[in-house]
């Protein structure tokens, strides 16, 4: 197997590819419902209860309902999350991206063949709680096993790819959005599990989890198909003459097995017919860590502040509003029709400038980007809010303010609060870590879900000025309590910034 730059063999991406499919199902599952509602629940006016009875394909749901069928996805959503990290733990990443799918699956049944508004509830709910579990794991797991070098655009993948699920639902529903044609959009939810339960057999363990659960013979193993190393060498001990690694694979071994906390001078029991091998003693034990006393480390504390305010930045940052509005801000200006429009194109803003942030992410470094693009935000928003408000100013400036809004948050704040964990908390503390953090965004997206249209209510678009403010407050945070992670192992940001 070949390797390519920075150590990434063909099997890394294979790998990459497969495990995003997760984030790609949040994604669908996420902008699936935006088009449906009148075909699912507006039964025709004149129909008898009796005939409604018989049209399966009518759901009638009035606005409180649908908001409960759209917002409880939210709730799943911190339901998964907090039991994901420890599963990811125990289990390991891959078997869990493996076993979400079993609901992602069912959902999308459901979803499919419900015939009532409780059906609809209990399937989205199920689809919340697998989305939740992943955005624990999918993370941990493109951190683990990409090279130092490109650990920030794999990781920014994971935003890529959810901003694709959102799209292609989207496009997809153009044509499905219809009485006869919703079921199967919401069915084609279950083909990128299918697709994933089935590619994830031909993928590994993370190297990190493997070293820490004892397995070192596995982990090399792992490692070397990731790195596109000779994988008939394993037998060896890695050790050059002087006793030193020979080659990059058991360099970079020697760095997994020190932060697993076990000795790296053996990497096999008895040769190349075992598989495993005993848990060495470790040089300094690491603290046991759960979430119930994830505080109560001292070296975790401004690690887990830095991660926390992210999270909260992202979803309070307005993106919501830009996204979910942009229909009726347009329409300030346009007709609806190239209202519509432009509201797609802000969503294909939203992809190219998440796939810009994987290129530039391992350039200008994390803190860098998430702060010009936190202060881009802010001045976007400002620009939105002052152009809606003044009628005589141009109408090309409220287009270009929200697209720049949005195109900002692709950059910076889309992708960087996933992909930083890991790179924040040592690996000891990662899987707790991770349920915690997954749980503060979805708990803050399912509190906004109900602040922001009374906010809109009360305030009208002059809530973007609010979002301005907001995000001079996260840039200044960023400031003062975000390190840089650019090509530094967890360890080597608390040492280079006083967190031990």
């Amino acid at each position: 197997m070949s390797s390519g730059p920075s150590g990434s063999g063909g099997g890394l991406w294979a790998c990459v590819a497969v495990a995003t499919l997760t984030a790609f199902q949040f994604g669908y599952h996420s902008g699936v419902i935006n088009q449906p509602r009148d075909a699912m629940t507006k039964c025709d006016h004149e129909e008898s209860l009796a005939s409604r009875t018989r049209d399966a394909n009518c759901i009638p749901m009035d606005d409180w309902q649908w908001g409960t069928f759209v917002s409880i996805f939210l709730v799943g959503g911190v339901i998964g999350a907090l039991p994901a990290g420890t599963l990811a733990t125990t289990y390991g990443r891959r078997r869990l991206l493996l076993l979400i799918n079993v609901p992602f699956l069912l959902a999308a049944l459901l979803l499919a063949l419900a015939t009532t508004a409780s059906q609809l509830y209990a399937a989205r709910l199920i689809a919340g709680i697998a989305a939740g579990a992943g955005t624990v794991v999918l993370p941990l797991y493109l951190a683990e096993i990409a090279p130092v070098a490109l650990r920030g655009s794999i990781g920014s993948l994971n935003q890529l790819m959810i901003v694709i699920g959102i799209l292609v639902a989207q496009v997809v529903g153009l044509p499905l959005a219809t009485r006869e044609g919703w079921r199967t959009l919401m069915a084609l939810a279950g083909l990128p599990a299918a697709v994933q339960v089935v590619l994830l057999f031909g993928c590994v363990e993370t190297p990190s989890w493997l070293a820490s659960h004892g397995l070192l013979h596995d982990a090399r193993k792992s490692l070397a198909f990731l790195r596109g190393g000779d994988r008939g060498n394993l037998a060896s001990d890695g050790q050059g003459d002087e006793g030193t690694s020979s080659n990059p694979i058991d360099r970079e071994l020697d760095d997994i097995f020190s932060a697993a906390g076990v000795s790296s001078t053996s990497t096999t029991t008895d040769g190349a017919t075992s598989s495993t091998s005993l848990l060495l003693p470790a040089a300094s034990p690491q603290p046991k860590v759960t979430v119930a006393n994830l505080f109560s480390v001292r070296a975790l504390r401004r690690p887990l502040l830095a991660a926390f305010g992210l999270q909260v930045a992202q979803q309070f940052s307005g993106i919501n509003a830009a996204i979910y509005y942009s229909t009726t801000i347009f329409q300030q200006s346009y007709d609806p029709t190239t209202a519509i429009r432009l509201t797609l194109l802000v969503s294909v803003t939203n992809l190219l400038t998440t796939l810009l942030s994987s290129s530039l992410i391992e350039r200008a470094g994390r803190r860098t980007l998430l702060l010009t693009a936190t202060l881009g935000m802010s001045l976007s928003a400002a620009l939105v809010a002052g152009a809606v408000r003044a009628p005589s100013s141009p109408t090309e400036a409220v287009v270009v303010g929200l697209m720049a809004f949005v195109g900002f948050f692709g950059v910076g704040l889309g992708s960087i609060p996933w992909l930083i964990l890991p790179e924040l908390v040592p690996g000891y503390a990662v899987g707790p870590a991770a349920s915690v953090c997954t749980s503060v965004n979805w708990s803050a997206s399912f509190a906004l879900a109900f602040v922001l249209p009374k906010a809109i209510g009360a305030l009208g678009y002059d809530i973007f000025f609010v979002f301005s403010a907001l995000l001079v407050g996260f840039a200044l945070f960023t400031y003062r309590y975000v390190p840089e992670t650019k090509g530094l192992t967890p360890e080597e940001v608390a040492v280079r910034n006083g967190f031990v």
